[in-house]
């Protein structure tokens, strides 16, 4: 719902702006949203999970639009369907690529917390201990993404 609501808004302001401003604030807004998610523990209040949700979603519609208009706004008209194609492709396999990450990440975490927990609530510790590192580990991911997006955004503002 808030990627439907804030994406067009950021596609029209990176038009007038630089879009690398506007992907490494989404990123940074993202990884925030993330890394809240991440210190949430098992009393957490449903609004805490709702906020930290939209918090993640204005993020990623902040990246988004502006990401898609760097890239196809850098691709010769004769080429835009064809760098269009790829930029879904590497879309794609990102998600792919984030998701065995996640799971990974998520496996080999839980399965070190049960070997550490013999108590009768063992699954479920371990569960958040994976949950939690796993969602940790996408916020250092897109605080990176930030990091070369507003990198990117002073090479940008030079060459232009």
């Amino acid at each position: 719902m808030c990627i439907a609501l804030i994406a067009p808004v950021s596609g029209y302001l990176s038009e007038k702006t630089n879009p690398a401003t506007m992907t490494a604030t989404g990123l940074f807004v993202t990884m925030s949203g993330l890394f809240y998610l991440a210190s949430l523990n098992e009393q957490a209040a449903i609004w805490q999970v709702i906020g930290s949700q939209v918090v993640i979603g204005i993020g990623n519609g902040l990246f988004q639009a502006p990401n898609n208009h760097s890239v196809l706004s850098a691709a010769p008209p004769g080429k835009v369907g064809l760098v269009g194609g790829i930029n879904s492709l590497v879309r794609n396999v990102g998600m792919v690529s984030g998701v065995a990450v996640a799971v990974a990440v998520f496996e080999n975490r839980s399965q070190q917390a049960l070997g550490q927990v013999a108590a009768a609530g063992g699954q479920f510790a371990g569960f958040l201990a994976g949950y939690h590192t796993a969602i940790a580990v996408a916020a250092c991911l897109a605080g990176i993404g930030a990091a070369v997006s507003f990198k990117r955004r002073s090479y940008l503002q030079k060459s232009a």
